[in-house]
C-alpha cells in the first residue's frame, strides 16, 4: 500500500498525470491482482490531491520466456479483464504496446504479427457494443 513516504513524494511531483503500468504483459501481475493496486493508488492520489491517475495497460505477452522471446498481441479476453480491473480506479487508460501489437485491417503501414489485426478488431467490436 502506498505509505506516507509515497504520499509525500507524490505531493512533491510537479506533474499533471502519473500513469502506472499494470505489468500484466511482463508477468509481474495479473488482472486479478491489479484492482487492489490501483484502488490503493487512487486512495493516495485522492488524499494528496496531486496529479491525475492513469493506467498503462500492457496489451502484449511473450511467446515464451519474458524479455527473452518475441512479444505478441495478448488475447482480447485478457486485455478486457485488464481494462475492467483498473477502470474503477483511474481517470484514463492507455494501451502500452510494442510496435505492431494492434493493426487496423488494411492498414498501409502494417507492422507486426497477423494476430494484431484480431486484437484490433476485437477491441473495436467491444468498444462499439459496450453498454
Amino acid at each position: 500500500m502506498p505509505d506516507d513516504r509515497y504520499a509525500r513524494q507524490l505531493a512533491a511531483l510537479d506533474v499533471d498525470i502519473v500513469a502506472y503500468q499494470d505489468e500484466v504483459g511482463v508477468g509481474k501481475s495479473s488482472p486479478e491482482e491489479t484492482p487492489r493496486f490501483y484502488e490503493r493508488l487512487r486512495q493516495v492520489h485522492d488524499r494528496v490531491q496531486r496529479a491525475a491517475i492513469w493506467a498503462d495497460v500492457e496489451i502484449f505477452q511473450f511467446e515464451g520466456t519474458v524479455y527473452k522471446s518475441p512479444a505478441e498481441p495478448a488475447p482480447f479476453s485478457r486485455v478486457l479483464r485488464q481494462l475492467q480491473a483498473v477502470s474503477p480506479w483511474v481517470d484514463k487508460i492507455l494501451a502500452y504496446q510494442y510496435q505492431g501489437m494492434m493493426n487496423k485491417p488494411g492498414s498501409d503501414a502494417f507492422c507486426g504479427a497477423p494476430d494484431s489485426v484480431e486484437l484490433y478488431k476485437a477491441y473495436v467490436h467491444w468498444l462499439n457494443h459496450r453498454g
